[in-house]
C-alpha cells in the first residue's frame, strides 16, 4: 500500500523537523512541497475534461495464488561408475634397451605383457628396432598396457607397423600392418645468423633436408667458409605421414631459393614420371640441369683440415705433395660417392688405411680414404649413384684423427676438387618444357609464399 506523508502529521522526537517521502524536510522543504501539491491539482483539474483513468491496482494488494505441480526426477544410482583413465607415453629405443626396460619406460606395469612381448613371434620385433626409433604405448590407471605401436621399417612406399592390442577378453595379440604414406607439401624460410643447420633447426626444417640442400648446391656455395649472417632461404619439400597423421620422416626437396652473399641460387626437383617417380633431378627455373658431374664436399665436415698441394707431413715431418683434401669430421660420419660410377677398390691400402676408389663415366676416378669402415655390401664392381654412403669417416692407416680423405683424379693424375672443371649434365628435352614451365610456376608461387613475397614469372 502507497504511503502519503501528510503536512499536518505530528512531529516525532525532532521538533522543527518533519518526514516527507521517507526523509526529513526543514521549512523551506514544506513550502516547496505545498508549491508542488498546487500546482499538481491544479493540472489534474485541467485534464479531468478529457476523463480520468483509475490507477492500476498496485501489485503488492493483489492476491497470490500457489501452483502446485508434481514432477518426476530420474533416480541417481548410488554410486556413478566413473570412466576409465588412460595414459599415453612416447620414448625412443635407446642403445641396450631390452623388451623390459623399454616397457618400465613407457609406463607399463604389466609383467604379463612384457612376457608376451618376449615370446611372441610378432611382437618379438620390438628388439629388432635401432636406438633413434620411437615407441608409443597406452596404459590404465594400474599400469597395465591396452596397446603398443612402433614402426619397423619406412621403406617407400609404405611404412610396416608393429601393433600389439589387448582384446575384449583381456588377453594380448600382436599384429603387423602395412599403412600408405601420404604425402604433403611443406614451406620454410629461414635467415642465418651462425651456421647453416642451426638456421634450419629454428625454422623446424629436417636435418635430411638441410643435406639434400648442401649436397645440391655445394658446387655452387662453399658452406664453410661462403656463409655471411644475413643469407637467407626458402624450401618447399615433401612431408609423408601415416593415415593417422603422424609424421614418419621427410621426402624429396621440391624447391629452393637461397640467397647467399646477395647472390640468387633457385632450384627446383622435376619428375617426369609423376611425384612419386623420384627419378627426377633439380634445374634451374629455365630447365638448365643443375646436376653437377661431382660434389664439392662428399661429407658433412666441420672444417677443412688439409687443403691440395705442398705441406710437411702431419705424422714424418717431411715436405711433400698432398693430392687431395681433407675434410674434419666426427669418427662414423657417412661419406658419399661424389659421382655415379662403379667402385673399383674397397679394402686397406697401406697409409690410406681403409680405403674406396670409385671409377666414373670417362677419364674421372674419386679415392676415400682413413675410412672407419664400409657400408655394408659395398663390394668391388658394384654400381653407386652420386649421393651414395659408401663408408664412414674414420682415423685409420697414418692419420692423425678422424677425417675424410679425398682425391679426384683425370687420366690417372690427380687435380684440386675444389677447382677442377667438371661437365653438367643435359638440360630438359625438348617435348617436356611445356611441362616443366608448369611445374616451375607452381613451384615459384610456393616459395614466393614462403618467403612472404609476391610471385613474378620472371624470377
Amino acid at each position: 500500500m502507497r504511503k502519503f506523508w501528510s503536512l499536518d502529521q505530528p512531529e516525532g522526537k525532532h521538533p522543527g523537523r518533519r518526514l516527507f517521502a521517507g526523509r526529513a524536510t526543514t521549512a523551506a522543504d514544506r513550502l516547496h512541497r505545498i508549491r508542488l501539491i498546487v500546482g499538481g491539482v491544479a493540472a489534474l483539474a485541467a485534464v479531468a475534461a478529457f476523463g480520468v483513468a483509475p490507477f492500476a491496482p498496485d501489485i503488492a494488494d493483489q492476491p497470490v495464488t500457489r501452483v502446485t505441480q508434481a514432477v518426476t526426477l530420474p533416480e541417481l544410482a548410488a554410486h556413478e561408475e566413473a570412466a576409465p583413465t588412460s595414459y599415453i607415453q612416447e620414448v625412443r629405443v635407446a642403445k641396450g634397451d631390452t623388451i623390459a626396460s623399454l616397457m618400465e619406460r613407457l609406463g607399463v606395469q604389466d609383467p604379463a605383457a612384457v612376457a608376451f612381448t618376449g615370446r611372441d613371434a610378432v611382437a618379438r620385433e620390438l628388439l629388432k628396432l635401432r636406438p633413434g626409433k620411437t615407441v608409443s604405448a597406452s596404459t590404465d590407471d594400474e599400469g597395465e598396457l591396452l596397446w603398443l605401436r612402433a614402426m619397423l621399417s619406412a621403406d617407400e612406399p609404405n611404412a610396416r607397423m608393429l601393433f600389439i592390442e589387448r582384446r575384449d577378453d583381456g588377453t594380448l595379440q600382436a599384429r603387423q600392418v602395412v599403412e600408405a604414406y601420404e604425402r604433403r607439401v611443406v614451406m620454410r624460410n629461414a635467415t642465418i645468423q651462425s651456421s647453416l643447420f642451426a638456421a634450419a633447426d629454428a625454422a623446424q626444417i629436417p636435418d635430411a633436408i638441410t643435406q639434400q640442400m648442401v649436397d645440391l648446391l655445394s658446387g655452387d656455395i662453399d658452406f664453410y667458409n661462403d656463409l655471411r649472417r644475413g643469407d637467407s632461404f626458402e624450401v618447399v619439400y615433401e612431408q609423408l605421414a601415416l593415415p593417422t597423421g603422424e609424421v614418419v620422416r621427410s621426402g624429396q626437396l621440391l624447391a629452393i631459393r637461397f640467397i647467399n652473399a646477395g647472390r640468387k641460387h633457385q632450384a627446383l626437383w622435376f619428375d617426369a614420371d609423376g611425384p612419386e617417380g623420384h627419378k627426377g633431378a633439380f634445374y634451374a627455373f629455365d630447365g638448365r640441369s643443375l646436376k653437377k658431374a661431382f660434389l664439392k664436399t662428399p661429407v658433412e665436415f666441420t672444417r677443412i683440415s688439409s687443403g691440395f698441394g705442398n705441406r710437411n707431413h702431419p705424422i714424418f715431418g717431411y715436405s711433400h705433395r698432398h693430392t687431395g683434401i681433407d675434410f674434419a669430421a666426427p669418427h662414423g660420419t657417412g661419406v658419399r660417392a661424389a659421382s655415379d660410377g662403379t667402385v673399383e677398390f674397397a679394402g686397406w691400402q697401406r697409409g690410406y688405411g681403409n680405403t674406396v676408389i670409385i671409377r666414373h663415366a670417362g677419364v674421372h676416378s674419386t679415392l676415400y680414404a682413413h675410412l672407419s669402415g664400409f657400408q655394408r655390401g659395398l663390394r668391388k664392381g658394384q654400381r653407386v649413384t652420386q649421393g651414395d654412403i659408401i663408408g664412414f669417416v674414420g682415423s685409420t692407416g697414418n692419420s692423425t684423427g678422424p677425417h675424410l680423405h679425398y682425391e679426384l683424379h683425370v687420366n690417372g693424375a690427380p687435380v684440386n676438387p675444389q677447382t677442377a672443371i667438371l661437365p653438367d649434365a643435359q638440360p630438359i628435352a625438348a617435348n617436356l618444357m611445356p611441362a616443366f614451365r608448369a611445374h616451375a610456376g607452381e613451384m615459384g608461387r610456393r616459395l614466393a609464399l614462403a618467403g612472404g613475397r609476391e610471385y613474378a614469372q620472371a624470377e
